[in-house]
């Protein structure tokens, strides 16, 4: 495990694309960029032979890209998990939400070398996607303002709702891109990063809402500087995590898979 940290942190150091995205969509991509450059060579190549000439980055939007083709419609609802103010996360915490196919794609890809390459295609878009989306915090929020998106906010001078402002808005307006997030990866002691490995669903959703407290610390609307500069901050540190535990999960199911002959 130590070496391949050591290998990492010498590609990270000498590879840093400068990329600017959105987490709406290449937010994602961002994620799936920073997993990908931490799985082993042998992951990798089983990596792209399961996902059959679609590259990760666009395995990560894929579930995005379903939501106005009628055939996928039964997943709009898989994005977010709604848990109230004061209510307990519990297992499971009902059906058709991130929580429930999050552990649905997780337990299949278990048992990768009994499914067909078809359904490993399905299952890693899914999983890829998802684990985006369990580590914005307004996607497991609060149904009371349906994740952030009844809450105004002002980005810079732009009006938008909390959720999009973590989506895209405070993105764009401080250019937080992958560059400057795989470089804080070989800050990172080999302790940190077991530990951000280390956990279950349950654990990494708890972690996620805890950022909701700083996430909704804002009067008057407007996103003041203060504001910003702590959120770049949370949004840096969830994709990095985001990230890391992505890779760890496809290293594990890519060392279980056969290869495509």
């Amino acid at each position: 495990m130590k070496k391949k940290w050591i290998v990492v942190t010498f590609l990270i150091c000498t590879f840093s694309p400068k990329i600017s995205f959105g987490w709406g969509i290449v937010g994602h991509q961002m994620i799936a960029e920073i997993a990908y450059l931490l799985l082993s060579e042998p992951a990798k190549q089983k990596l792209k032979q399961y996902l059959s000439g679609t590259s990760i980055q666009d395995a990560s939007t894929w579930m995005d890209e379903q939501k106005r083709n009628p055939a996928y419609q039964y997943l709009s609802d898989r994005h977010f998990i709604n848990i109230e103010k004061g209510q307990l996360f519990s297992n499971p915490v009902g059906k058709n939400n991130i929580y429930s196919q999050l552990t649905e794609v997780m337990a299949e890809l278990e048992n990768i070398s009994t499914l067909s390459a078809e359904k490993i295609k399905y299952d890693l878009q899914i999983l890829i996607h998802l684990m985006g989306d369990l580590h914005q915090p307004l996607h497991v929020a609060f149904g009371e303002d349906k994740g952030g998106n009844t809450v105004t906010t002002i980005v810079g001078n732009k009006k938008m709702n909390l959720h999009v402002a973590y989506d895209i808005g405070i993105i764009e307006l401080k250019d937080i891109i992958t560059g400057n997030i795989i470089p804080q990866f070989a800050k990172l002691s080999s302790d940190e990063k077991l530990g951000i490995e280390k956990g279950n669903l349950g654990d990494w959703i708890y972690e996620t809402r805890n950022l909701l407290p700083f996430v909704y610390s804002f009067d008057n609307s407007t996103l003041h500087q203060d504001y910003l500069n702590k959120a770049q901050i949370v949004i840096e540190n969830q994709i990095l995590k985001a990230g890391i535990r992505l890779s760890y999960l496809l290293e594990t199911y890519m060392g279980k898979a056969n290869t495509i002959k």
